[in-house]
């Protein structure tokens, strides 16, 4: 028989040890009761409750609006809804208003603005005497409402280091990183290092339940102030709603990103960098673009004293434009790191290069000598694919006083048309940057694959030149970097990468049939020929499958330390191989 005890029932319990209260209690009406404030408060308090609770579950973050700007020495927050850590609603409908005139930074602090409940009585009513026994009386006077909203705090904050960083127009981006880190290590990792080494996996209680959220403010932004000016960054504090508790708990024990600290950390990086951009303060120049202004500058310089021109105007003109030219010079061996971008995120977007100059020239000059770039043609939608799949890779970093190796960073570049109507764009203006991983099952073999569309000109001609003078195809007929395993002739994965190239072909071939098809494929050493000859082969041969080409022919050649592998599939005439 189950124990029995004498304890009373109470909103704690029901009065036996196995039942217990969760803080949430009703009323239980009955003709007869007496209604009084008491009551009333009750079953105000179990709609409450019952709120708080579905809110915690849902999560933490904000939902909509609540954006935040500076006006002068006014910081301006505007209506929005978010849902505090302990589930209330935060919610406002009018711009609010908080003055930082008095706000002064120390060593290292920075401030991060916070929305938090507020609640204030109003109204004005009588309030009479008891009723059973001063039924008359006139009473004092009550507020009977209570309006619940918003008030806006700033929570002064410190990031040792901050203060020190020089230039000060890398502290914003040094402050998003090491928030983000900070972020991460006081989430509990337990795969990787934070405050301390990884210990033992057997040492970690995978059944242990989550905590319960605390708190009851929301993070909207943070304030920080590099030199004489305030700076708003949203990012680097705001979250919005993601996953609740238990899933943003678990996924940070197991090394993983929530999805709302990815996305924050991708839009912090493009906050930034477009107002930077917009502001001039990040100038992505090309290096032959500078040299070409200095080159025309000169011959103008020769011209003008040929012609014995002696107007002071015409020679000052002359004078700006070669301090011009010196500034875009420096901009275009400037890259992300020097502008003040040291860390990246494991993914996200840039404009494309000035002026559609060659994308691998302009992405080097970014991203800087300390990273392993690769330039990827692709469809629009493969590149937002690979940079949502890029959510729970390690951040980029560009400082090379801070690598611990080389970062391998893919440019994602949408030249391939849509073939959806709506979709469908002539060209794009961006490109997407990703972190490449690693391959998890042991080395690869990378090789960049080319199309080179001859026409009317002999394909053997073209095939000669790269077996022979080395000629190297251009960026723009990239079509491919595909991925084998390493020292096999397996074929390439995924396998979808095959089709892509067959439609590319299949598109410039259209319905003429004296079209044939060359692979040269090009190998990093004498012995690895016939891998490349097998790997140029498969290739091409579903290509002439379907008898669309007259014909196909590999080639192979090499070139010592060649690196990655080239193949190049030439569609042209026929002509005699000799």
């Amino acid at each position: 028989m189950p124990a029995t005890t004498d304890q009373q029932p109470s909103a704690d319990s029901s009065g036996t040890p196995a039942t217990v209260g969760g803080g949430i209690t009703r009323l239980n009406p009955s003709d007869g009761l007496f209604l009084r404030a008491q009551h009333l408060t009750t079953m105000e308090d179990y709609a409450r409750q019952l709120s708080l609770a579905v809110g915690v579950a849902a999560g933490t973050g904000v939902v909509y609006g609540y954006h935040v700007w500076l006006e002068d020495t006014t910081l301006k927050v505007d209506a929005g809804l978010a849902i505090a850590p302990d589930g209330r609603p935060l919610r406002s409908g009018l711009v609010a208003e908080f003055d930082i005139s008095g706000l002064a930074v120390t060593d290292d602090e920075f401030f991060v603005v916070e929305v938090a409940p507020a609640g204030w009585d109003f109204g004005q009513e009588n309030m009479y005497g008891n009723l059973c026994t001063d039924p008359c009386s006139q009473g004092g006077q009550i507020q009977p409402y209570r309006a619940e909203g918003i008030t806006i705090k700033v929570r002064p904050d410190t990031m040792p280091g901050l203060s020190s960083v020089q230039p000060t127009s890398r502290q914003r981006n040094w402050l998003a990183s090491h928030y983000y880190e900070r972020e991460r290590e006081r989430a509990g990792p337990w795969l990787v290092p934070s405050d301390t080494p990884v210990p033992a996996l057997a040492t970690r209680h995978f059944s242990c339940p989550t905590a319960a959220p605390r708190g009851d403010a929301v993070a909207l932004a943070a304030l920080l102030k590099p030199d004489s000016t305030w700076v708003v960054d949203v990012w680097i504090a705001r979250r919005d709603i993601g996953d609740p508790a238990p899933r943003r708990a678990w996924q940070s024990r197991l090394a993983m990103r929530p999805w709302d600290v990815f996305i924050a950390q991708v839009l912090q990086f493009q906050a930034q960098f477009a107002t930077d951009y917009t502001a001039g303060q990040v100038r992505a120049v090309q290096p032959d673009t500078a040299g070409e202004i200095a080159k025309a500058i000169a011959g103008l310089r020769e011209g003008l004293g040929r012609q014995r021109v002696r107007a002071r105007y015409v020679l000052e003109a002359v004078d700006e434009l070669e301090k011009a030219a010196e500034g875009l010079a420096e901009a275009a061996q400037a890259g992300l790191c020097d502008q003040g971008f040291c860390e990246l995120p494991p993914a996200g977007y840039l404009p494309v290069p000035p002026n559609t100059g060659d994308v691998a020239t302009w992405a080097a000059s970014l991203f800087g000598a300390y990273v392993d770039l690769r330039i990827c043609p692709c469809r629009a939608d493969d590149a937002v694919r690979a940079v949502e799949q890029a959510q729970h890779l390690d951040r980029i970093p560009l400082d090379p006083s801070q690598q611990r190796g080389t970062p391998r960073v893919d440019v994602l570049v949408p030249s391939d048309l849509a073939d959806l109507g709506p979709l469908y764009a002539e060209s794009y203006p961006w490109v997407a940057f990703v972190r490449r991983p690693k391959a998890a099952c042991g080395p690869r073999d990378e090789v960049a694959v080319y199309l080179i569309d001859a026409g009317a000109d002999a394909a053997y001609r073209i095939a000669e030149r790269i077996l022979k003078d080395r000629y190297r195809p251009p960026e723009k007929d990239l079509v491919a970097s595909l991925s084998y395993p390493a020292d096999t002739y397996a074929v390439p994965q995924p396998h979808e990468d095959y089709q892509q190239i067959h439609e590319k072909i299949h598109g410039l071939v259209g319905t003429r049939k004296d079209y044939r098809l060359i692979g040269v494929g090009l190998a990093s050493a004498v012995d690895r020929q016939p891998l490349a000859a097998v790997r140029t082969f498969l290739l091409t041969l579903e290509a002439t499958a379907d008898g669309l080409l007259e014909s196909s022919d590999v080639l192979v050649g090499y070139e010592d330390g060649l690196s990655p592998e080239v193949i190049v599939l030439i569609v042209g005439t026929g002509d005699t191989h000799g």
